[in-house]
């Protein structure tokens, strides 16, 4: 049974918010670093897609890239 786990983000960057989902979706600390080129910029994506998926895919490249992605992806419930 999985258990629920609720951030608040007001008052928070994009960032701090999605670390904390990482670290939580893991179960552990995470300890390497975000990096990457931005292509997109967040008001841009987030009237695109919604205000939900900039958070989504900060908090998906915190996680390691391995057989439990998805599976910890389908655990991230975000409400606007």
């Amino acid at each position: 049974m999985a258990s629920e786990y609720t951030i608040d983000a007001a008052g928070k960057t994009l960032g701090r918010v999605a670390s904390e989902a990482a670290k939580a979706l893991m179960g552990k600390t995470y300890s390497g670093y975000p990096g990457g080129q931005q292509l997109e910029s967040y008001k841009m994506l987030s009237s695109r897609r919604g205000a939900g998926e900039p958070l989504r895919r900060a908090v998906k490249r915190m996680l390691p890239r391995n057989t439990f992605l998805t599976d910890r992806l389908k655990n991230l419930l975000i409400s606007e």
